[in-house]
């Protein structure tokens, strides 16, 4: 008998986590519809550490943490949406890669832009971004010597 009660309380306890991840995916996507990005993120992940995760909650999380302002975290999570997902939009693709090269993630970036342009067939624009990136570097370590003043009398406040 005592066996028993034990069976069953670890039936009961299987079957109440199995049905975590369909509640925690709504009430995550329901934060999500209502801008509450920062309660909708957290949420995601707690779902993307399942084995068994949708493509859209890496976009959602991704996508929630842009709006943060939090890219490293965004770009991790597109990262894992580019690798699993063939299926992308060339838009997406060349946004993530916008991203990492703001991060100056620039190989990765460079990476990223050549299959936007592969996907895409926009050689010209995908050329640029990835000139853009490489120059970076460049960009950050040679300096201008240009100074910016603001000038009082032709702004308002």
């Amino acid at each position: 008998m005592k066996y028993c009660g034990f069976i069953f309380l670890f039936f009961i306890t299987a079957v109440l986590y199995a049905q975590e991840q369909p509640e925690l995916d709504k009430i995550a996507d329901k934060h999500f519809v209502k801008y509450e990005y920062a309660l909708a993120a957290p949420l995601y992940e707690r779902l993307l550490d399942k084995k068994k995760i949708k493509k859209e909650w890496l976009y959602k999380a991704a996508f929630c943490y842009e709006s943060m302002l939090q890219y490293e975290r965004s770009v991790h999570w597109y990262k894992q949406l580019l690798q699993k997902d063939s299926n992308v939009t060339a838009d997406l693709i060349l946004h993530a890669a916008d991203l990492m090269k703001t991060l100056r993630q620039i190989d990765t970036a460079v990476y990223w832009y050549e299959r936007y342009k592969q996907k895409s067939g926009d050689s010209l624009k995908a050329a640029q971004r990835i000139k853009g990136a490489l120059l970076i570097s460049e960009w950050i370590n040679h300096p201008t010597n240009h100074s910016i003043k603001n000038k009082i009398e032709l702004n308002t406040h």
